[in-house]
């Protein structure tokens, strides 16, 4: 479909113009792997391990949101690396914002 054209067809800076992590500026085409956006990737999903391993939740949604945090980690480092995995990485965090969007209006009903 239309959506799944417009992911397959979107390129980052870093993976259109190469990016700093390649010390050159480059020409305008498709630089992969995307260094710097994998790193931050990474990134992510330790830290949604960490969130899952180490926080004291109760909350079955706010252990969700963790979990999701690894499956985003994962799917976008595989998406910036290997250019695979590009809906699981924007769907995954999309998901993550909803579901914290409902976590706060949870609690923030409860405090009222």
């Amino acid at each position: 479909g239309a959506g799944t054209h417009f992911r397959q067809a979107m390129v980052f800076c870093e993976g259109k113009y190469g990016g700093i992590f390649r010390g050159v500026v480059s020409e305008e085409g498709r630089y992969f792997p995307e260094y710097g956006n994998s790193f931050s990737a990474l990134c992510i999903g330790f830290m949604g391990l960490h969130m899952l391993l180490f926080w004291d939740s109760t909350s079955p949604l706010l252990r969700l949101i963790e979990a999701l945090f690894i499956v985003n980690g994962w799917s976008s480092f595989m998406y910036h690396y290997f250019n695979k995995y590009a809906s699981v990485d924007s769907d995954s965090m999309v998901m993550v914002s909803l579901f914290l969007f409902g976590y706060v209006v949870e609690e923030f009903a409860r405090a009222i």
